[in-house]
């Protein structure tokens, strides 16, 4: 079946369409399952032909009932068909629809035409996927759902996270990122549904913590060339002997006995037990994690809770490198930046 509607995709999307990326099966039918019920539903699918047809022919076979399916496309030559709305996909935000839908579904197109993407960065034009979002919500009925294929790290900022909460009840975002072969990292479904049943099972909203880690999360010195070192030239000035333990970063510690050069590194939290760490960059993890001693300097790639004592600090980084704390971490980082944002998530067990 797969195989059939991809063939058929190619051919009437063929330079006729900014929706570039075919959904597979796997993708579509998992998102299906997400759905509570499609018995006497309206149903919107946003420009993906080959989701319409697999929900086609789901209902020719008696899979499933909805009262009707339309499709929204920007695909010239299905116009004036029934249940079809062409229109031009770079202006969605323009879209007045005349009614609204028990079910909004899709993967819609990420960028405009005018679009730049450049690795995990939008360059240039519209982000079209922030769009479909924002859209979605106004199509969707009060106790609709909404399940939309999307860039996580480009959509689901603080401000639609609270506006998701508020109109749609609740969240769950299902990784697809593997189905794909686009380069962005973070590719998921989306699905926002206050009747969902069994939701709460696999509630995956975090609400950010009265007392969290961001709270002692600090950057010991700016990483500056004006004020500074770039790491490269940092390296070359320490020595592999001295008394100060200079750590570059959780996997590199250097020595010097240079006081000028201790000084121009700056590091604030000198003086105190710290928990050091290098979130990767690659991954959605923590990456490496260590206790730091008083008396050892902390070079600005190295991000640091701030404690009172040996003992909390070996408590936190017990509790850093605890499955809980791994795999809540996994679903907040969302890019690739280094960030104190993450861990206004995260409980402080250290707070009293």
């Amino acid at each position: 079946m797969d195989t059939d509607v991809r063939l058929l995709w190619e051919r009437v999307q063929e330079g006729k369409s900014i929706q570039t990326k075919y959904t597979p099966a796997s993708v579509a039918f998992g998102m299906f399952d997400k759905v509570s019920s499609w018995d006497d539903k309206d149903v919107l699918v946003i420009a993906n032909l080959e989701i319409y047809t697999f929900l086609r022919t789901l209902e020719r076979e008696g899979v499933v009932s909805p009262k009707s399916i339309t499709v929204l496309t920007d695909v010239d030559s299905l116009e004036g068909k029934p249940n079809i709305i062409v229109t031009d996909l770079n202006e969605i935000n323009t879209l007045d629809l005349d009614m609204k839908y028990d079910i909004v579904i899709g993967n819609p197109p990420y960028n405009d035409e005018d679009s730049i993407q450049e690795n995990m960065n939008h360059r240039r034009g519209s982000n079209l996927a922030r769009v479909f979002l924002d859209a979605a919500c106004t199509w969707v009925k009060p106790e609709g759902s909404i399940h939309l294929v999307l860039p996580v790290s480009r959509t689901l900022t603080p401000s639609v996270i609270r506006d998701l909460k508020k109109d749609q009840g609740l969240y769950l975002v299902q990784d697809v990122t593997s189905h794909f072969t686009a380069k962005l990292k973070a590719i998921a479904a989306v699905h926002c549904n206050k009747a969902m049943e069994g939701f709460d099972n696999e509630f995956e909203h975090f609400e950010k913590q009265e007392h969290s880690l961001a709270d002692i999360y600090v950057t010991p010195n700016p990483v500056d060339s004006k004020r500074g070192f770039a790491k490269s030239g940092l390296r070359a000035l320490l020595q592999e002997k001295g008394n100060t333990e200079v750590k570059l970063s959780m996997s590199e510690t250097l020595y010097t006995n240079d006081q000028d050069l201790l000084n121009r590194i700056s590091d604030k939290t000198f003086g105190s037990w710290r928990v050091g760490m290098n979130m990767l960059g690659d991954n959605n993890n923590i990456g490496r994690v260590g206790v730091v001693s008083p008396d050892v300097v902390l070079y600005g790639y190295v991000k640091a809770f701030m404690c009172n004592s040996q003992e909390e600090a070996e408590e936190l980084c017990k509790y850093l490198e605890s499955p809980e704390v791994v795999e809540a971490l996994a679903k907040i980082k969302t890019t690739p930046a280094n960030s104190k944002k993450f861990f206004e998530y995260i409980s402080n067990p250290l707070a009293k």
